[in-house]
């Protein structure tokens, strides 16, 4: 199937069409139209470089358009005029009518997660409260508290006797709960499962937050950098090789390898991939992230990957980073800072961790979690408010999503160029060639 045919199915709500859709839901912000429109141009360069070939496509582009799959999303995110009263009963009906289509349901459902993904990111940085608000609702917090301050001055000795047994035990012990982790293997991808455990039933961890950080070495990441752009040099003359000579001279010339290379079926697809999502401005991009980074000179920094917000988990609470029975599914928020794009964009030596953030009486509680290659994690419990001496990476962990978390975080990881895609193009285009 023509491939532009292809993107037309699939995103058939595109310009007048996302307009009206939008103006429909009231949204009349330039700003805010354009965020959305660009989810859905970034998820076409997606489709076209990913499953341009599939033979699925034509069908399941057509299903997609005939039952309004795009503008149902939009509308269920925004709450407005939808017949499902959520993403999973949309889902969930979906199912019940693509069991008689002749055509990859794995894939169809993985796209439809995938998009859905990317249009609640959008429009849940788009959604923050307005400063003005914000006063205001802190003017109210503050209001309550007074009250509350004044009631409990004037309450029983029993109350204050209360409190005070309140008062001996408000500093947690790290043995009060943890943290279990299992690596599943479900549908042929591995999925990620936590349960927060402890003796005791109505212990509840508020505010949590997962943090995904990782351990960046300057010179392994230098070296990853000028591989990836002497890759990038390689491909963009093997293409002009190609494109200079006729097969005919390729042949005399240069011998059997371009002539096999520009024989292949997929040739100018793969090209135009190439040329299109531009990667050599995409990696020098990366560059003077890497050089901004280290410019004070250090041999290693700490960043922050991704992060998720979950709220209050409940002893018993399991939580999971896909759609498993019994979990409740957590979305990250990727790429956080520029940094980030570092690990996407390289591979290197690195290390990885998670830290699961949360107050417990009163105190916040860092969970640091080591992975092991059995799909198991350690975990260790910090508890600055203690005062106990914590190990420099430890320090360093804590100090990173503390100013993370005052200077805040912007969500621009450019995932549509990754070192995989590079990988692929690189063997595509010279490794024939060796």
């Amino acid at each position: 199937m023509d491939k532009q045919k292809l993107i037309s199915f699939l995103f058939d709500f595109a310009g007048m069409d996302l307009d009206k859709l939008l103006e429909g839901l009231g949204i009349d912000e330039k700003l805010e139209r354009q965020k959305i429109q660009n989810v859905a141009n970034d998820f076409e360069k997606y489709i076209l470089e990913r499953h341009g070939e599939n033979p699925s496509y034509e069908d399941i582009a057509k299903f997609w358009k005939e039952n309004q799959v795009s503008e149902e999303l939009i509308k269920i995110r925004y709450n407005w005029n939808s017949k499902y009263k959520d993403y999973e009963e949309f889902k969930n009906h979906l199912k019940t009518m693509i069991s008689s289509q002749d055509f990859d349901h794995v894939l169809f459902f993985e796209l439809m997660d995938e998009f859905e993904k990317c249009l609640s990111d959008t429009i849940r940085n788009l959604s923050t409260l307005s400063k003005s608000d914000v006063a205001q609702h802190k003017k109210l917090h503050e209001d309550t508290r007074d009250e509350i301050a004044s009631l409990s001055e004037q309450s029983s000795k029993q109350h204050q006797e209360l409190l005070e047994v309140i008062k001996q035990v408000q500093s947690p012990d790290i043995s009060d709960f943890d943290w279990y982790f299992e690596a599943v293997e479900l549908d042929g991808r591995s999925v990620d499962c936590y349960e927060l455990k402890s003796q005791y039933k109505d212990l509840v961890l508020k505010d949590v937050k997962f943090w995904y950080v990782n351990k960046l070495w300057k010179e392994a990441l230098k070296g990853e950098i000028d591989r990836a752009l002497t890759w990038i040099g390689f491909i963009e003359d093997d293409i002009k090789i190609i494109d200079e000579f006729s097969e005919m001279d390729m042949l005399k010339t240069l011998g059997d390898e371009y002539v096999t290379l520009y024989q292949k079926y997929n040739y100018q697809t793969m090209k135009a991939c190439f040329e299109r999502l531009n990667f050599r401005e995409h990696y020098l991009k990366s560059k003077a992230i890497f050089e901004d980074l280290f410019s004070d000179g250090t041999s290693y920094k700490w960043i922050v990957t991704n992060k998720a917000e979950i709220g209050d988990i409940k002893v018993g609470g399991k939580l999971s980073n896909t759609d498993v029975e019994g979990f409740k599914k957590f979305y990250t928020l990727d790429g956080v800072g520029g940094p980030a794009q570092l690990v996407n964009d390289f591979f290197y030596e690195g290390k990885s961790l998670l830290v699961i953030e949360g107050t417990y009486k009163s105190n916040k509680i860092y969970t640091v979690f080591k992975f092991t290659t059995l799909g198991q994690a350690n975990t260790r419990n910090l508890i600055p408010s203690r005062g106990e001496p914590l190990s420099d990476e430890d320090d360093e962990i804590i100090e990173l999503i503390e100013n993370s978390i005052k200077k805040g975080l912007s969500y621009d990881l450019d995932d549509f160029i990754t070192y995989s895609h590079l990988s692929n193009m690189k063997r595509y285009f010279i490794e024939p060639l060796d």
